[in-house]
């Protein structure tokens, strides 16, 4: 015996359909399919986090801009242009996935492959400027900072690439 498709009466196994409701039925028990109700919790927490990161970056971006910071580095301003814009590029990536949009996953890995590409390039522009102002620590603490950072951002891009989260984007 199998259920009925629509109204769930029973049904013998080769019925073709219901003779309660005259829906059609499929021949075999194992052609029904459970869909289960995919959640977007997961892509959704992702997205939240990612906007408050992007959030900071932009701030430090635009006062970094502005301030010039106060480091006397050369080749910083235009760091900076580049950082505010793939941090820009993250918050309508994260955006377009929050509406569930394939087009967010890929501007996405780009904006998060040139901010780690800014970020082990800055090492090199401020690794003197470091050194300088903090003695022999400074290569320490730019590295860790570094390391951190990049690691934090490739664990991002990786979660959003997971089939749970790829999936719900189209």
């Amino acid at each position: 015996m199998k259920p009925c498709t629509r109204c769930g009466n029973l049904l013998a196994d080769d019925a073709t359909y219901c003779d309660n409701c005259n829906t059609e039925q499929p021949k075999r028990f194992d052609e029904f399919e459970i869909q289960v109700p995919q959640s977007a919790t997961f892509l959704k927490v992702l997205c939240i986090l990612t906007i408050v990161g992007v959030a900071f970056t932009l701030i430090s971006s635009a006062v970094s801009l502005t301030m010039d910071a106060g480091a006397p580095i050369e080749g910083m301003q235009s760091f900076y242009i580049v950082a505010f814009v793939a941090a820009l590029a993250k918050l309508i990536a994260a955006i377009l996935m929050l509406q569930r949009k394939l087009m967010g996953l890929y501007v996405y890995s780009v904006a998060a492959v040139i901010a780690i590409a800014i970020q082990i390039y800055s090492v090199s522009l401020t690794a003197d400027y470091m050194n300088a102002k903090m003695g022999d620590m400074g290569d320490t603490i730019l590295i860790a900072t570094t390391a951190i950072t990049v690691l934090i951002a490739l664990t991002f891009l990786i979660l959003y690439w997971l089939p749970v989260n790829r999936k719900l984007l189209s």
